[in-house]
């Protein structure tokens, strides 16, 4: 299994062009780098903020209509340069959680690395934007269970309002559990994103893969009918590559 770099999605792009990566490892990447750069106008203007740091690429900034060009680091912002495009003012080291949650309605396509070799390239195209904002969801979730882990109280509003959790469910609808495990009696095992409930998938005997159907669910749903199934808790993430976590759960 692929396990992407935080801090490095080049190297995230590199493993998908030479398929040792799938679609999920590069948006978890994308989505969860926070060193981006983008244009100072998309920043302002856009989203409303001002930019803390910025470097410029020039005097003036030329983009195709309706695209967003970001740049993971110099090295690929100075590469378009180079190869003759106008960029302007940049600001730099900004998320990718913020940048990607809530796309402006005239952009119509995102590139990143333009003009970069193609491995270290990667475009977003309308009909991916709610991917990419259902994975900066993902990550700032899993932001919080990182600090529930670090030892911040665990925010049961948080986890019920989180939508779009993975369970595994047999043919008769009962829940895959890891019995005994992260101080709980039966914790049913829950994902946050895709790429975890696939390595769940790698780790189970053929057999019992076989049997097993993913869910979607909501935290809300969990919280609500888990205990009245007899389990006392959520596993998160047991196989990563999110933050694994232990949830005890209210008794019903």
């Amino acid at each position: 299994m692929f396990a992407s770099d935080p801090t490095n999605p080049c190297a995230t792009l590199q493993a998908f062009a030479a398929r040792r990566a799938d679609v999920h490892d590069v948006f978890r990447a994308v989505v969860g780098y926070n060193n981006w750069l983008a244009p100072v106008e998309t920043l302002t203007g856009r989203y409303g903020r001002a930019p803390i740091r910025r470097v410029a690429y020039g005097e003036s900034a030329e983009f195709p209509p309706g695209e967003l060009w970001l740049f993971t680091d110099g090295d690929a912002a100075e590469r378009a340069v180079a190869a003759g495009s106008a960029l302007g003012e940049y600001a730099t080291g900004l998320t990718g959680v913020d940048l990607f949650s809530s796309l402006p309605a005239e952009v119509h396509a995102v590139r990143v690395n333009p003009v970069s070799p193609a491995e270290l390239t990667w475009n977003f195209p309308p009909e991916a934007f709610a991917a990419a904002v259902a994975w900066a969801q993902v990550l700032r979730f899993e932001h919080a269970v990182r600090g529930w882990s670090a030892g911040a109280a665990v925010d049961l509003a948080a986890l019920a309002d989180y939508p779009q959790f993975e369970v595994f469910a047999f043919p008769n609808r009962t829940v895959l559990t890891m019995p005994e495990q992260g101080g709980l009696t039966n914790p049913a095992v829950v994902c946050t994103a895709p790429d975890c409930a696939k390595a769940i998938l790698r780790r189970v005997p053929e057999a019992l893969r076989s049997q097993l159907q993913v869910v979607f669910t909501t935290g809300r749903e969990l919280l609500d009918k888990l205990p009245a199934q007899g389990m006392d808790g959520l596993m998160l993430n047991p196989a990563g590559p999110g933050p694994t976590f232990p949830v005890r759960l209210p008794a019903s």
